[in-house]
């Protein structure tokens, strides 16, 4: 595989991730003017859960996806069966855990 070739896929998703994060926080502006009560973002959360809690999201993240399920996502696999879940991955992104 081409490296350069490689490097530039990855920043143009990089690019669509901000885009879509920016579109999700743009949205959740707008539910909050029609919902009357603020809420609280899953970011927010996120971070409420390292800095308050101490929970290393890091670990979570390898503890959720091993080396075996990268190969397994590499080779288009878009379901993976883990112990109480299954990950759902679209375009070799882990979007949610059913």
């Amino acid at each position: 595989m081409d490296v350069e070739k490689e490097k530039r896929r990855i920043a143009r998703l990089e690019q669509k991730q901000k885009s879509l994060a920016g579109n999700i926080y743009d949205a959740e502006k707008e539910l909050i003017k029609h919902s009357g009560r603020p809420r609280v973002s899953d970011h927010a959360v996120i971070r409420y859960l390292e800095r308050v809690h101490g929970v290393n999201i890091q670990a979570l993240r390898d503890q959720m996806l091993t080396d075996n399920d990268v190969k397994m996502i590499k080779f288009g696999c878009s379901k993976i069966k883990k112990k109480g879940c299954y990950l759902v991955i679209e375009n070799q992104v882990v979007v949610t855990v059913l």
